[in-house]
């Protein structure tokens, strides 16, 4: 089945999906709301670098704040 998929690069926290048939899209929120609501997609694409470079696994949530937390502080 193909969906529509949107969202917006400034704010990770949501996405809008549209179905076959649908006419208004389906709101879904990111599981993390915590970590994702402002999010940017550039932020995230740094963060997830980070904790590639680090060896990190990519759900290791204590990594994925520690290489936010970082990101932040630099730039």
């Amino acid at each position: 089945m193909k969906v529509r998929v949107l969202f917006d690069p400034n704010d990770l926290g949501e996405i809008q999906v549209w179905g076959p048939d649908d006419e208004a899209p389906v709101q879904v929120l990111a599981l993390d709301q915590k970590g994702t609501r402002g999010l940017t997609l550039t932020q995230n694409e740094l963060i997830r670098t980070a904790m590639r470079e680090s060896g990190a696994e990519k759900d290791d949530p204590s990594a994925r704040q520690r290489a936010h937390y970082e990101i932040a502080q630099c730039c």
